[in-house]
């Protein structure tokens, strides 16, 4: 008797977190419209003896889903997650509905550049809720960073 009340409460709990996860998991969609697209340019790191020079661009066309495109340049240490060191961002309102842009450089001096890093551009395009609904990264390059 002891054992199947257990049971039922448990698959009773079971039952109502999953049905809260699904609901949880709808509310936040995101939506592109058929032909919204956005594409990643290369990762381009430039290096001379005074400096170290990180490019990264993009662009999008919208077809009535975006609202926002933003493009980073992000990097990675050895043994590290991903942080964001360069970002730019567009509305569709401001820019029309196609655009290619970069963000800005990152720049190193070649002197504080001690330690090995890989970078690569992320771009991602948001919908008129702002929540993320395409997003391309490009190739990883490496380089140095302080």
């Amino acid at each position: 008797m002891v054992k199947k009340s257990i049971r039922k409460i448990a698959v009773a709990a079971v039952s109502a977190a999953a049905a809260g996860a699904a609901m949880l998991g709808t509310a936040g969609t995101a939506h592109a419209a058929e032909g919204d697209r956005i594409d990643v340019g290369f990762t381009v790191v430039n290096q001379t003896d005074a400096y170290q020079k990180v490019s990264g661009s993009g662009s999008y066309t919208n077809a009535g889903g975006i609202s926002r495109v933003c493009i980073s340049i992000q990097r990675r240490y050895v043994g590290y997650g991903w942080d964001t060191v360069s970002t730019a961002c567009r509305s569709v309102q401001d820019w029309g509905n196609t655009s290619e842009f970069s963000a800005p450089d990152f720049w190193v001096l070649s002197k504080n550049a001690k330690y090995a890093a890989d970078f690569k551009t992320k771009v991602e395009a948001f919908d008129q809720a702002g929540n993320s609904a395409l997003v391309k990264y490009s190739n990883q390059v490496a380089g140095r960073s302080n």
